[in-house]
């Protein structure tokens, strides 16, 4: 994951499914304070293997991409 969120400096928020469970994993990404056309990536942040047939949970409600991800950032780390 760490190649590809170097290559595509946009947030991107994954959903792995293995087996029968569902782990999703984000990173924190920011501009970088001496270079900005480079990012940086922070920690990544996942949640346990949910069950693959557990209930769906809605995306939260966001206005815009960024609200929307720091508000997965949010539930992920907490």
């Amino acid at each position: 994951m760490k190649i590809i969120d170097k290559a595509i400096p946009d947030p991107i928020f994954y959903r792995l499914y293995y087996q029968e469970s569902i782990n999703c994993i984000v990173a924190y990404k920011r501009p970088s304070e001496s270079d900005a056309g480079k990012w940086v990536i922070g920690d990544y942040f996942e949640t346990g293997g949910d069950h693959w047939e557990s209930p769906k949970k809605q995306l939260p409600v966001a206005l815009d991409l960024k609200s929307l991800y720091d508000q997965m950032m949010i539930y992920i780390s907490g």
